[in-house]
């Protein structure tokens, strides 16, 4: 299984480069990142990924919200089967009024679907907002199918963003995702 990431911010001006390069933690990252520190991954980027996979493909939007996400996935794959699951206290999903979904409530840790479900897990801006964020990440990799993709973003060091608790680094972030098995092939700016 495998994780596309996007981070909200980049590295500060001025950053000494070659400091960097050669700590441990860069080192850990470094297969997964670009090698142009612009490039930028969006959610359309990561619809498309289901186009490429053949067949019907199944997609849970993590911390859906109001579940706009629908119709961008739809857009890029017609006949996805969409799934969208927040906990019953989101201030988001609370605005919901859209009913062309299937819509699901969780605790927070445990995703109320059966092992090997689904194509992509696609969480945007959400863990943030995780109490156990390890746990959560291995429901993740449990509903997922063999192949499949977790995709999405994580908010950093923004001023403030409803209930966030946590602020990932793209190392923080790379450290759940390993020890929920899931391999990071991509860490970029979200854009």
């Amino acid at each position: 299984m495998y994780a596309y990431c996007g981070f909200t911010k980049q590295m500060p001006k001025g950053c000494a480069l070659n400091s960097i390069t050669r700590q441990p933690a860069y080192q850990l990252l470094r297969a997964c990142l670009p090698d142009d520190h612009a490039e930028r991954c969006t959610a359309e980027r990561y619809a498309s990924l289901l186009s490429t996979k053949g067949g019907q493909s199944c997609v849970l939007d993590l911390g859906c919200g109001v579940g706009d996400t629908i119709d961008l996935f739809r857009a890029a794959t017609p006949d996805l089967v969409w799934h969208g699951v927040d906990t019953e206290s989101s201030p988001e999903s609370a605005l919901r009024t859209r009913q062309d979904g299937v819509f699901a409530t969780f605790d927070g840790i445990h995703l109320p679907y059966d092992d090997a479900m689904f194509d992509m897990v696609y969480c945007c801006q959400v863990l943030e907002h995780v109490r156990d964020p390890d746990a959560l990440m291995a429901e993740v990799a449990r509903v997922l199918k063999p192949g499949g993709y977790l995709a999405g973003s994580v908010s950093y060091l923004e001023p403030y963003h409803s209930f966030s608790i946590f602020n990932f680094t793209p190392y923080g972030l790379h450290r759940v995702l390993d020890r929920a098995d899931l391999t990071v092939q991509r860490a970029a700016s979200w854009d």
